[in-house]
């Protein structure tokens, strides 16, 4: 009878709503459907190739569709391949209408372990649904962290993407993106005013900034801290000495002490907050640890911690508004104003 059946015929199905309700769907098998979700789930997964002829995976494939035929990796491979060039054709074919306004970001760094410098290009726009998108147009391997030579490689990103309404880019606060943008103005044709409102400076790297330069008055007792916290996470040892105190000071908690990294200031937030909470342990650590004391010049003591919680409770708001104006999927350049006026505010209590 099954054989008598077409296999494009819509049939019908039971789907349970949300709210508990159950409804009568059509449904029918589509085997271009079933290739580009079997593709977004090992490019959006981030899977092997090789997952497509895992056991477990077929026989799960057979369980909801028999009907379905699973390709082999290396068709997989071909496929995804396939698949970028097409979306990027798409994406090529959006960004270079000149009705598209685009909004650029952009960062530089260097591998700590490789000594590479990378650059990444975020593209954001508004799609034809008015919905707010962004997209990594770019991420290479650039030669150094010069301005003209940063200026460059953005100006190939734009003109390789024909791109022609590039209304803003914002860079970090820093006097080598200055000179970037001194030579894309100059490069780049019919900007706003000339390239004026060109540039925009992220709000995020200035409320870094600020704090970096903050920390510096209390230096002595952050320093003093953060190297104990350095000594007792060095080792696996340490560490389990260090929860064994805990333990004894009855500090009920799964947190532990974070690490920090120099270029971060919330990291050395998180890390004075943690070592804060769990301040009772130092001393019972340095009971356990006989080189705790003589290997650090000077070990925190209550005067320390006292004066670090102040300055947690000082810079957690820089901390909550850091985190507000990173978003990327809602409108902010509108609720600067009062942010800044609210950080000011907050400087001069």
């Amino acid at each position: 009878m099954d054989k008598l059946q077409d296999p494009t015929q819509t049939k019908l199905n039971l789907k349970k709503e949300s709210n508990g309700d159950t409804s009568v769907k059509t449904w029918k098998h589509d085997d271009t459907r079933i290739k580009k979700a079997l593709l977004n789930l090992f490019v959006l997964g981030e899977l092997p190739f090789k997952f497509v002829e895992n056991e477990a995976f077929v026989e799960y494939t057979n369980a909801l569709n028999a009907k379905v035929v699973l390709p082999s990796r290396h068709t997989i491979s071909r496929n995804v391949s396939k698949f970028y060039i097409e979306e990027r054709t798409k994406m090529l074919q959006f960004l270079s209408n000149p009705k598209t306004t685009i909004h650029l970001t952009t960062d530089t760094w260097t591998s700590s372990c490789q000594r590479t410098t990378y650059m990444v290009v975020t593209a954001h726009f508004i799609g034809e649904n008015w919905m707010m998108h962004k997209r990594i147009i770019n991420f290479r391997e650039i030669d150094s962290h010069k301005g003209k030579d940063m200026g460059r490689e953005l100006l190939d990103c734009i003109r390789g993407w024909g791109m022609k309404n590039v209304m803003t880019i914002t860079l970090d606060n820093a006097a080598t993106n200055d000179k970037a943008i001194d030579f894309l103005v100059k490069k780049l044709p019919n900007l706003y005013e000339g390239g004026k409102h060109f540039q925009v400076r992220c709000m995020a790297h200035i409320l870094n900034l600020i704090v970096k330069d903050g920390l510096k008055y209390q230096n002595y007792h952050v320093e003093c801290i953060q190297k104990a916290v350095r000594y007792i996470r060095l080792s696996p040892q340490r560490i389990n000495k260090f929860k064994k105190a805990m333990k004894d000071c009855d500090l009920q908690t799964k947190k532990f002490l974070c690490g920090d990294t120099r270029t971060r200031w919330n990291s050395t937030f998180e890390l004075l907050k943690s070592a804060y909470e769990l301040r009772e342990a130092f001393t019972e650590f340095g009971i356990r640890d006989k080189s705790y004391e003589r290997d650090l010049d000077r070990v925190p003591e209550n005067y320390d911690f006292e004066v670090v919680t102040e300055m947690v409770k000082f810079f957690e708001k820089f901390k909550t508004k850091t985190e507000f104006v990173s978003a990327t999927s809602k409108p902010l350049v509108n609720l600067f104003i009062r942010e800044v006026l609210d950080v000011d505010i907050h400087l001069r209590k």
